[in-house]
């Protein structure tokens, strides 16, 4: 199993933040648990806070957000 973290600064006013494993995953995520509700809270309080999850070997999460 691996775990990849990307941090990176895009143009002058954007920060990306990409997260990814290669675990089982999970099929959906219309239930949100405790974690999920906190990522989604999290993402609200940022400028321009924007997420996204895909889930193609594994779960990768993504969020950019204004400086």
């Amino acid at each position: 199993m691996f775990l990849e973290i990307e941090l990176k600064k895009e143009n002058l006013k954007n920060i990306y933040v990409c997260i990814k494993d290669n675990g089982k995953g999970f099929e959906d995520i219309k239930y949100k648990g405790l974690g999920l509700k906190l990522v989604e809270q999290f993402c609200k309080k940022l400028q321009n806070g924007k997420y996204e999850f895909s889930f193609e070997n594994g779960v990768k999460f993504e969020l950019r957000f204004s400086i």
